[in-house]
């Protein structure tokens, strides 16, 4: 797992940061224009476009430095944490096209890719603290 989650990460760590600039130059052309009357989806697509880089810089760290642990359990928590920190990277991108633009604090894509990406890190958490007493 290690290597190939770690690469997994990586991968999807970059890929946002690169989709972060993106979207930044989006902001930075269409705002001034399209949205300069209304300041409540400006912030929403503001607050959406950090959890995007949010996610890729998760990403970043774990590519980076996870490690695999030899006791079975842990690394089945390890890699259910990982598929949910990594797979939740769409839902963001998703949530900054759709959510913004109904102007509404029900977003439910991005209350759904937040809860899951901390459910991910708790479990990575919780792996290393169960590692820690055996």
């Amino acid at each position: 797992m290690g290597s190939k989650f770690r690469t997994v990460h990586f991968i999807v760590g970059m890929s946002t940061f690169l989709v972060f600039l993106l979207t930044g130059a989006y902001m930075r052309t269409v705002f001034p224009d399209v949205y300069s009357a209304n300041e409540s989806i400006r912030f929403l697509y503001r607050a959406n476009h950090i959890y995007i880089l949010f996610s890729g810089l998760l990403n970043i760290l774990l590519g980076l430095y996870l490690t695999e642990y030899e006791i079975p359990r842990l690394r089945r928590l390890q890699r259910v944490g990982s598929a949910l920190v990594a797979s939740m990277t769409p839902f963001f991108l998703v949530a900054f096209m759709l959510e913004p633009v109904q102007a509404s604090p029900s977003r439910p894509i991005t209350t759904f890719a937040v809860f899951s990406t901390a459910i991910g890190v708790g479990l990575h958490v919780l792996a290393f603290f169960w590692k820690r007493k055996a």
